[in-house]
């Protein structure tokens, strides 16, 4: 049986393996989250990519809306780094995930278009904890230039896993909407 015969029998019969418990996640978000408050400043194209990761995982919804609640919480409240350096061990034995985190990272470092050293030092720091070698930050464009206002963020790349989270979340709101309302009587 090929991998996607296996995959697709495994997709009808609903035991897909998820890669992710909540908690995993739930670190991966938080420190993604610090990546993209680290520097003091959080843009929106920051918080799209902590967002895009959300659209990643393979959880349950009741488990995306609670990372959904602590993307919310995490951006306007960086969470403690001491804390969460404690929390990298649950990784150590799982190399896909902790390159996959470092890979983000790094994507949220980069989303700015500018490489802070606080970021590239928390990036350093986590790759370190996890015996993983230093990713660098992929800076594809050049930094906004000095004399521009300090209130304008670099133009957004448009995400697609961005938009695909938001057409689910308008869907499940609209389902929600629609449980709430009953069932219409028959006429």
């Amino acid at each position: 049986m090929s991998f996607l015969a296996r995959r697709r029998a495994r997709q009808r019969s609903g035991g897909s393996r998820r890669t992710y418990t909540y908690e995993l996640a739930a670190l991966h978000l938080q420190l993604l989250a610090a990546m993209a408050g680290i520097d003091d400043e959080v843009r929106s194209i920051e918080v799209e990519e902590v967002l895009a990761f959300i659209d990643r995982t393979n959880l349950a919804p009741e488990d995306i809306e609670r990372l959904e609640g602590l993307a919310r919480i995490s951006v306007q409240t960086p969470p403690d780094l001491e804390f969460l350096g404690g929390q990298l061990a649950k990784l150590a034995g799982k190399p896909a995930l902790a390159t996959l985190l470092v890979t983000d990272l790094a994507r949220v470092a980069a989303a700015d278009s500018r490489a802070d050293p606080r970021e590239v030092a928390l990036l350093e720091f986590v790759c370190a904890a996890l015996d993983l070698e230093p990713v660098p930050i992929p800076i594809e464009a050049p930094a906004p230039a000095a004399t521009a206002p300090r209130h304008e963020a670099p133009t957004p790349r448009p995400p697609r896993l961005v938009a695909q989270h938001r057409v689910r979340t308008a869907v499940r709101v609209a389902l929600e909407a629609s449980y709430e309302a009953g069932p219409e009587p028959f006429r």
